[in-house]
């Protein structure tokens, strides 16, 4: 009922999943089980269940990010993939998308790490390379750092793309008043480096967690933000 609510409003809704092994407390035991042929029949079968449930959507977000051990430091238990089990359980979300009659899309930053990662990902995935930081401060400041350079590496290689920025702040930072500037910048940075014909839009993340009034500002304030940014 609220898809078909949504739809009505002329909004059309992309389910969102997240099977990274850092994300996955959702699969309940099956987050124990990963690239195991129980994980890839739950998968299988979640996926199919979601791509009728939201009446055969374009696309299906798979997740995927933050697959390293550096995101993890509180975690008391750890399931990691490795190199070609990664891949392996990637390249089989993939397949199950497009096999239901959808469009992958996944979070990019397997590619800072992975130097293969534009060249063995299907330019089927549409990429979402994220950044919420201040492009010209990260150039400055950390050279080498691999995740803007990405958007063009990926850009070059073939895929479209849909960069994500936020305006996420902490508890603190939203009780300051302060903005989160990262979107206007992250785009200005992504429309110099991203050909037009593989740039699909852009989406922002504010990462905040219950529908409360402060968290409910946060949204508002991102839309806003946006508006701003393409009204001029």
């Amino acid at each position: 009922k609220e898809i078909a609510r949504l739809n009505a409003m002329g909004i059309e809704c992309i389910p969102k999943f997240n099977f990274g092994s850092p994300h996955a407390g959702w699969l309940k035991d099956y987050r124990h089980m990963i690239s195991s042929k129980p994980f890839y029949r739950m998968v299988e079968e979640v996926l199919a269940d979601a791509y009728e449930i939201f009446g055969h959507p374009r696309f299906m977000h798979v997740g995927y990010d933050e697959e390293k051990l550096s995101f993890r430091s509180g975690f008391s238990y750890c399931v990691q993939r490795l190199g070609e089990s990664w891949w392996c359980d990637f390249l089989h979300l993939v397949r199950v998308v497009e096999n239901l009659g959808a469009r992958p899309m996944a979070w990019s930053d397997f590619g800072w790490d992975d130097p293969e990662y534009v060249n063995r990902c299907p330019k089927s995935v549409v990429q979402q390379n994220w950044f919420y930081g201040n492009p010209a401060t990260q150039l400055r400041e950390r050279p080498g750092n691999p995740i803007l350079p990405l958007f063009k590496q990926l850009d070059e290689a073939g895929f479209d793309q849909i960069p994500c920025g936020s305006n996420c702040l902490s508890d603190a930072e939203i009780a300051e008043g302060k903005v989160n500037r990262n979107m206007p910048e992250l785009i200005e940075y992504c429309n110099g480096v991203i050909s037009a014909g593989h740039l699909m839009g852009y989406m922002m993340a504010p990462w905040s967690g219950r529908i409360i009034k402060q968290n409910q500002d946060l949204y508002i304030q991102g839309i806003d933000i946006f508006a701003e940014t393409y009204g001029k």
